[in-house]
């Protein structure tokens, strides 16, 4: 690559890194009206486009240790993001699997 290729590469990345803050701050402004953390949300979109998955795998999707989103998906279970919204269920061994039943939030 010449030095103006090189140049104009990084000044690309630059332009998407501040497309990209821009998108999180107005993601985060839009989360705000909604009684749920950006970890929760993170957790629902997963669920949302893959379906029914233990909390293992979930954990694995958000790189998270599972103790860590046992305790997000209890607290999403104790404020009740609308009702039917979510459930705790098992597969008939020790694996509880998280499913989204509705994609509904309740705003703050």
């Amino acid at each position: 690559m010449t030095s103006k290729s090189v140049e104009h590469v990084a000044d690309i990345e630059k332009s998407l890194r501040h497309i990209a803050a821009i998108i999180k701050q107005k993601g985060r402004e839009i989360l705000n009206q909604y009684a749920i953390t950006p970890p929760q949300f993170v957790g629902l979109q997963w669920l949302y486009e893959l379906g029914d998955m233990t909390i293992g795998e979930l954990s694995a999707k958000m790189y998270l240790a599972c103790s860590t989103t046992t305790d997000l998906i209890d607290r999403m279970e104790k404020i009740s993001l609308s009702s039917g919204s979510k459930t705790r269920l098992t597969d008939g061994s020790s694996e509880f699997i998280f499913s989204l039943k509705e994609s509904a939030l309740s705003k703050k």
